[in-house]
C-alpha cells in the first residue's frame, strides 16, 4: 500500500521539482543506486530496463550497441546491477523468492546464486569483491550493512536511528559513501568499511543522494536538487569543490563513473522517459545510449582487468583466473541463468523522479493514476509491487 505520509512526501517532491507532466512517472520513491567504480579498462555498462515487462538487468557496449538481457528472471524482477572490482560478477537484488534479497551472478548472466540474504528486505547492493554492502530494514529501520560475498557475517555498519541507504565502496574497499537523513535532509556521508568516522560530506539543505566513488578514489559523483531540479554533481572525497556537471533542465540521476575515470554514465528524463546517457567527467559530450520506449536506468560500468597477468582482458581471456594462453581453452561452460518466481518490483524509473524520505510499506499495490493540480502522477506500475521510499 501507499501511506498518506508517503503521498504527501511525494507531492512535496513533485511540487518542489516542478518537473514537466510528460516526465513524471512517479511510483513511490526516488531510490538511488550505490554501486562503486573500480579501476580498469572500460567494459560493458549494465543497467535495469523494463522493456520486456518486468525489470531485468541488461548490459551493452559503451557506445550503446549490443544490448542484451542478462538476468532473464521470467516473472520476477532483477534490479540495480553492481559489478565486482574484477568485472567478473554482478550483485543485484530481486524478489524472486517473494521478498527483496541480494543475489549475485556472473557478468554474462550465468551462475545465479541462491539469495544471500533472508531477514527483512534487502536491496541496493554494492559489490567489492570479498565484501558486499547493502541496505536492510531487518533491525526496524533502514541501515547500511556489509556481508562477505558468500552471504556470511551480515553486520549493521551505519547503526543510526535515521535512514541510511545507498552504499558505495571506495576503490580500495576501505570506505563506504552513503546517503543519510540523520541531519534532517538527505546528505552524502562517508564511513570506514566497519562503520567508523561517519561524516557528512555534502552538507547542503537540498537533497543529495546516489553517491558513486571515482576509480582513483579522489572524487564522488552524486545527485542533487540544489539548483531546482535533479542534476549530477561531483565533489572531492572530503566534500570540496561541489560542481554541477549535467546542467540540464530535465531530471538527471544515478551517476556511475567509468573504470578509466574519464566518463560518467547516468540516467535522464530529458527525452521523455528514463534513458542511459554518458558524459565526460567534466560534463561534456552528453550522449544518449539507449533509445527504448520503456525505461532504462541504474547504470553501472564494468571494469576489465588482467586478473591472471597473461596480457588478455575479458572477453578474450576466457579463463581470467588461469594465466597463460593455454588456459583460455577448455573452460567449463557457464550454466543457464536462474529463473525467478513471482512478479512485482518496488524500484523503478519513477523512483528516480521523486525525492521523498525513506519509509516502508508491507503490501502490494495495483497501478494507480492520480491527477493533482494538473499533474499526472503514476503511483504504481504493472511491474511494481511493494513500495519503498528512497531505496
Amino acid at each position: 500500500m501507499i501511506t498518506a505520509i508517503g503521498v504527501l512526501s511525494l507531492l512535496r517532491s513533485v511540487a518542489a521539482l516542478a518537473l514537466p507532466v510528460a516526465l513524471l512517472a512517479v511510483l513511490a520513491a526516488r531510490p538511488g543506486p550505490a554501486e562503486s567504480a573500480f579501476p580498469g579498462a572500460n567494459g560493458k555498462i549494465a543497467f535495469t530496463s523494463t522493456r520486456e515487462g518486468a525489470a531485468e538487468i541488461f548490459h551493452m557496449n559503451p557506445n550503446g550497441n549490443g544490448q542484451v538481457n542478462l538476468s532473464n528472471m521470467a516473472a520476477a524482477a532483477a534490479v540495480r546491477p553492481s559489478y565486482s572490482p574484477d568485472g567478473s560478477k554482478i550483485a543485484f537484488y530481486s524478489n524472486s523468492d517473494g521478498n527483496d534479497d541480494i543475489y549475485t551472478m556472473n557478468a554474462d548472466g550465468s551462475g545465479v546464486l541462491a539469495a544471500l540474504t533472508s531477514a527483512g528486505d534487502n536491496y541496493g547492493p554494492a559489490h567489492c569483491g570479498a565484501m558486499i554492502a547493502f541496505v536492510s530494514n531487518r533491525d526496524g529501520n533502514v541501515e547500511v550493512y556489509t556481508m562477505n560475498a558468500d552471504g556470511s557475517s551480515q553486520t549493521n555498519r551505519s547503526m543510526n536511528a535515521a535512514t541510511d541507504s545507498q552504499p558505495a565502496w571506495s576503490p580500495d574497499c576501505s570506505m563506504i559513501a552513503f546517503m543519510s537523513l540523520r541531519d534532517g535532509n538527505q546528505d552524502i556521508y562517508t564511513m570506514t568499511a566497519t562503520g567508523v568516522s561517519q561524516t557528512n560530506r555534502s552538507m547542503n539543505a537540498a537533497i543529495d543522494d546516489s553517491p558513486n566513488w571515482s576509480p582513483d578514489g579522489s572524487m564522488i559523483a552524486f545527485g542533487s536538487t540544489r539548483d531546482g531540479n535533479p542534476e549530477i554533481y561531483t565533489m572531492t572525497a572530503t566534500g570540496g569543490s561541489q560542481t554541477n556537471r549535467s546542467m540540464n533542465a530535465a531530471g538527471d540521476y544515478t551517476p556511475a563513473w567509468s573504470p578509466v575515470g574519464s566518463m560518467v554514465a547516468f540516467s535522464s528524463t530529458r527525452d521523455g522517459n528514463f534513458e542511459i546517457y554518458t558524459m565526460t567527467a567534466s560534463g561534456g559530450s552528453q550522449t544518449r545510449l539507449t533509445t527504448n520506449a520503456a525505461d532504462d536506468f541504474y547504470p553501472d560500468w564494468q571494469p576489465l582487468v588482467d586478473a591472471d597477468g597473461d596480457g588478455l582482458l575479458p572477453p578474450e581471456d576466457a579463463c581470467p583466473n588461469l594465466p597463460g594462453p593455454a588456459s583460455n581453452q577448455g573452460c567449463p561452460a557457464p550454466g543457464p541463468p536462474a529463473v525467478g518466481g513471482i512478479a512485482g518490483l518496488r524500484d523503478g524509473p519513477a523512483d528516480l523522479a521523486s525525492r521523498g524520505s525513506d519509509s516502508t510499506t508491507a503490501g502490494y499495490a495495483p497501478p494507480v493514476v492520480a491527477a493533482l493540480a494538473g499533474l499526472a502522477v503514476i503511483m504504481a506500475g504493472a511491474w511494481y509491487g511493494r513500495r519503498r521510499w528512497q531505496r
